[in-house]
């Protein structure tokens, strides 16, 4: 057990309506099978048996669950993915659930989430859950209950996005049946409102690998964001090959692995990279991300010094260590120069008069936006409810190539 982080510090995304630095954002996969025992003694393999956790390589996975299983089909494509710049995705993890020290998919994802001594993991695979359920379809009725495995997903995302502020990112997968379309866009629709779930369906329910892998090859600090679109996998097998089904599904925000067709030559990558709530995946990664690096460098700000001043000393030595995150977003394109339209100008005056901030604040956030692609602003805040602790509260406003987008932290003074 751990202290929940945001007892320090506390960073959580706000998603407008206009339509680590250090840490891993590998794949986690969750399985209720058991192992095999492997025929040379292996660290994974005493890892997984001791803590129900253990990061495998693709010999380790083929040696504990067999090489028939799809654990080892799923780490197989997952492994198999080459970025085009020639990166491979980070180290899997796999982690046991359904018995008695983490019976639900909510207790699994806690219990993950406070392992010591792991260097983190970015998406997240129930892969025993491959049942689309009647939810919606014209043979069922809106009345009816969500079916509990269906529920349980939909409970791993709330608390991903409620309790963990969106630190992962949830994938839901589906093997695709042409005659389930319906299904598939009324359980999609239920996870619409909460924020980092990424619906997918193929071949079965190890294709949910491939925006993880995706997520799992990219580095953050010293290359550069990806799109999630037009990715190759070569051990995945096309899904759809038909434009109807394309439109249907690329309607209904649904993810897909899809064949395409140019002067004879066949082609087939991952489409077409969003999220349940309508989120490019590649730009909530990048949030994920920048929010994880600013936890980091607060923390090691709170750490490192004797005390942060409640004055503009301690303001200014907030801003400064955001800062130093936002460059890496610069450098690596999560950030871009915009210029602010009506709407953001309109969310970015709430935001500084809410604070007491005046017109010349909201005139510096615009040009900052405008010229450096971000803009950092810091305030001293008055105590939450319930506390006596002054804190530094921080907004970084930033361009995206669809809009200009914000997240809000918290930095406790001790």
């Amino acid at each position: 057990m751990a202290i929940n982080l945001k007892k320090y510090v506390d960073i959580s995304t706000i998603f407008p309506g206009n339509n680590s630095g250090e840490r891993g954002f590998g794949g986690l996969i969750f399985t209720k099978n058991e192992p095999i025992a492997p025929l040379t003694n292996s660290d994974a393999y005493n890892a997984y048996n001791t803590t129900g956790f253990a990061y495998m390589s693709l010999n380790d996975v083929k040696e504990i669950f067999g090489e028939g299983s799809e654990e080892y089909k799923a780490a197989d494509k997952y492994y198999d993915y080459v970025s085009p710049s020639g990166r491979f995705a980070s180290k899997l993890a796999f982690m046991k659930y359904g018995d008695s020290k983490a019976p639900t998919a909510v207790d699994a994802l806690t219990k993950a989430d406070q392992m010591p001594n792991i260097s983190g993991f970015g998406s997240v695979l129930f892969i025993d859950k491959d049942t689309v359920s009647d939810f919606g379809s014209s043979t069922a009725s809106v009345s009816d209950p969500i079916p509990d495995e269906l529920q349980e997903l939909l409970s791993v995302a709330t608390f991903n996005s409620e309790t963990l502020a969106t630190k992962y990112l949830i994938v839901v997968a589906r093997t695709f049946d042409a005659t389930k379309k319906a299904n598939y866009t009324a359980e999609r629709a239920l996870f619409e409102k909460i924020p980092g779930v990424c619906y997918v369906v193929g071949e079965d329910v190890t294709s949910g690998v491939m925006p993880q892998a995706i997520l799992g090859a990219i580095d953050f600090v010293n290359g550069q964001t990806t799109n999630f679109m037009f990715k190759m996998f070569d051990k995945e097998v096309p899904a759809i090959t038909d434009s109807n089904l394309y439109d249907e599904l690329t309607a209904g925000l649904i993810n897909f692995y899809g064949q395409t067709q140019t002067n004879g030559q066949t082609l087939a990558f991952y489409q077409r990279g969003y999220n349940t709530d309508g989120t490019d995946t590649a730009l909530f990664c990048n949030e994920m991300w920048f929010k994880s690096a600013c936890e980091m460098e607060l923390l090691n700000l709170l750490t490192n010094n004797e005390r942060i001043p409640a004055n503009s000393l301690g303001v200014d030595m907030v801003k400064l260590a955001v800062v130093d995150v936002c460059s890496d977003a610069v450098n690596n394109a999560s950030f871009m120069p915009k210029v602010a339209d009506r709407s953001a100008m309109k969310t970015i005056r709430q935001i500084v008069t809410a604070s007491d901030g005046g017109e010349e604040a909201v005139s510096s956030i615009a040009a900052d936006l405008e010229t450096k692609g971000y803009s950092v602003y810091a305030y001293l805040a008055e105590p939450k409810s319930g506390s006596n602790e002054q804190y530094i509260a921080y907004y970084v406003f930033y361009g995206t190539a669809d809009s200009i987008r914000f997240i809000e932290g918290n930095n406790v003074l001790i």
